[in-house]
């Protein structure tokens, strides 16, 4: 089985909708900001963010399978799985970071995400790993996955999508 693994808040999903929520309503990244960012009732309010669900759905209807891997808290899971299908993104497995790990501490979610990377490979091969922070792709690289492809992608940015379909998809 042939992996592609994609994170989701800033990477596939721009969440500055809820962002600007939880910032109108708490001091930021406080608990209580914190909790209203990871409000399940408000993942509705996320956007897709253009070009990426095309590139998802080229590398499904290739015979891969799609992991979206994110620091979501799992509370979220049942809301998160119905964003990504409205959305229409491709059919995937979700693993998302265990309820008691959400908080402030990226090194948190990047040691989760590491682990993830590293079990999945056991069942599989994962091709690409898609991103917006650098922190996560360090914890994952750091696991040494031969011809694992790594890619940064510029947090909700369209334009970072738009050009790896039209450059990387094309090959």
């Amino acid at each position: 089985m042939k992996f592609i693994v994609v994170d989701i808040d800033g990477t596939i999903a721009d969440t500055t909708t809820r962002g600007n929520y939880a910032n109108s309503q708490f001091k930021k990244d406080s608990e209580i900001w914190w909790d209203a960012l990871m409000d399940p009732s408000l993942v509705y309010l996320d956007k897709p963010i253009l070009f990426s669900g095309m590139v998802l759905r080229i590398y499904y209807d290739r015979g891969y399978e799609i992991i979206y891997l994110t620091g979501r808290p799992d509370y979220m899971r049942e809301e998160t799985r119905k964003w990504l299908e409205n959305n229409n993104f491709p059919d995937g497995r979700l693993f998302m970071t265990p309820s008691l790990y959400i908080s402030s501490h990226s090194d948190i979610v990047s040691n989760f995400k590491g682990a993830a990377v590293r079990k999945l490979n056991r069942m599989g091969n994962i091709r690409h790993v898609f991103d917006d922070n650098g922190i996560n792709l360090m914890k994952i690289a750091a696991e040494r996955i031969p011809d694992l492809e790594l890619h940064l992608v510029q947090e909700n940015s369209e334009d970072w999508w738009k050009k790896y379909l039209y450059t990387k998809m094309s090959e």
